[in-house]
């Protein structure tokens, strides 16, 4: 068994932060100790090895997703459900009578500041749903927009349809999907105009993985399934979305819509 000390002092050389004497101690053990010395060896390897990884920098759009595959509703119960356990158990542990005026001020007084906030007159009227990102967009706000086109696919081994909806600052397609083989789904928008925003499964019980690239969401889709592509506006004008089908190979549709303002 190697002592935890002498594996730090194999971490602290590996990295060149051991000093003169930490060194000749170290080496003194691995030479006496033919299991430390491999350790030694393996991680000394490892970090060579490490060292030849290029560092990437991630997408900009890495949070989205990540964020999309989170379950809004576990994490918000869980938070109100600790919330509420800590104010019993404050309540019975530490609360005194001499503080009852103080604590139903204070209470007073958050009921006062929530009535104020809530009141529809003072709440800021160019905040909306459409520019929340992540697990903070509700499923249902995606579902209700109002369909201005709908694009059928139909035939080649793949059926379905796109609903395209548009509000003023929002571009999203909902695609529902029906196919026997895996295929590919792109969808090509220009970035000038569009930025995307989100793309979500709208069935909870099964997972996708997708691959964003500049201009272009890509999903990999097999059985039936529907997804919300949601993209942000940055001006005003007419938008174009490109939608293209790919099974083993060939293309089995392909469709581009225009988007007026």
């Amino acid at each position: 068994m190697i002592a935890d000390q002498f594996i730090e002092l194999m971490h602290h050389e590996i990295d060149g932060a051991n000093s003169p004497d930490a060194s000749a101690r170290l080496q003194a053990y691995l030479a006496s100790n033919p299991e430390a010395r491999r350790l030694y060896e393996e991680l000394a390897s490892m970090s060579n090895l490490l060292q030849e990884v290029k560092p990437v920098e991630p997408p900009a759009y890495l949070p989205h997703v990540i964020m999309n595959r989170l379950p809004a509703s576990r994490y918000t119960s869980r938070s109100a459900t600790n919330w509420l356990a800590g104010s019993r158990e404050w309540l019975a542990t530490n609360f005194s009578p001499k503080y009852a005026f103080a604590f139903a001020g204070g209470a007073m007084i958050g009921i006062v500041m929530y009535a104020l906030l809530a009141h529809p007159a003072l709440q800021s009227p160019s905040e909306d749903l459409s520019k929340l990102s992540g697990t903070m967009i509700q499923r249902e706000t995606i579902e209700n927009f109002k369909t201005i086109q709908t694009l059928e696919i139909s035939g080649h081994g793949v059926s379905g349809k796109i609903d395209l909806k548009n509000t003023e600052n929002i571009v999203a397609a909902e695609l529902a999907l029906d196919s026997a083989q895996p295929i590919e789904v792109t969808i090509s928008f220009n970035e000038k105009h569009l930025g995307f925003k989100s793309l979500t499964m709208l069935d909870e019980a099964v997972s996708s993985e997708a691959i964003l690239i500049p201009g272009a969401a890509q999903l990999t889709h097999a059985g039936r399934r529907r997804y919300a592509v949601v993209l942000m506006k940055k001006d005003p004008a007419a938008v174009m979305l490109e939608f293209k089908i790919v099974g083993a190979g060939e293309v089995l549709y392909e469709k581009s819509a225009v988007i007026s303002p």
